[in-house]
């Protein structure tokens, strides 16, 4: 330093040599600052550890919460997946009741006509054989049968 003086922080530098005692207190006080300075430091640290472990249990907080999600939706991707096979077993069997009941009304319109045109040949026998009108309703055929467009009743 200039002119042989030491420097110290915080000290007035227009002072160029001062008393002992003043040099004293310049340092005492000085020691108060860096002490003051530690114990703020300390207290930061301190704070700054709570902030840490704070933020590391919302941190695991969250990411318990993000693992039950994920396995909540695995949970219901699995159940939409059985229910798309348990829907798609029902089409098939759908389809294939609609099959067999198309199948059986076919068959029935198959009977019933059978049926139908045994009757009127066998009605047309009995004009043939005793060669007049036969009233339909004594033949002991069924109204219903009798009231469908090939007998015109």
């Amino acid at each position: 330093s200039p002119n042989g003086q030491r420097g110290i922080k915080g000290a007035n530098p227009l002072r160029r040599r001062g008393s002992i005692g003043d040099r004293l207190d310049t340092m005492a006080s000085q020691i108060g600052t860096l002490l003051h300075n530690v114990s703020a430091s300390g207290r930061l640290s301190r704070r700054l550890v709570e902030l840490h472990q704070e933020r590391d249990a919302k941190r695991e907080e969250l990411n318990q919460t993000l693992r039950d999600l994920m396995e909540a939706e695995m949970n219901l991707r699995a159940e939409a997946e059985i229910q798309e096979e348990v829907m798609g077993t029902l089409k098939v069997e759908r389809e294939a009741m609609k099959k067999c009941r198309d199948r059986e009304g076919i068959n029935r319109r198959r009977e019933r006509n059978d049926l139908m045109m045994k009757v009127a040949f066998l009605i047309e026998r009995i004009r043939n054989k005793e060669g007049r009108l036969v009233d339909l309703r004594c033949t002991g055929v069924p109204m219903a049968v009798l009231n469908t467009p090939v007998f015109g009743l």
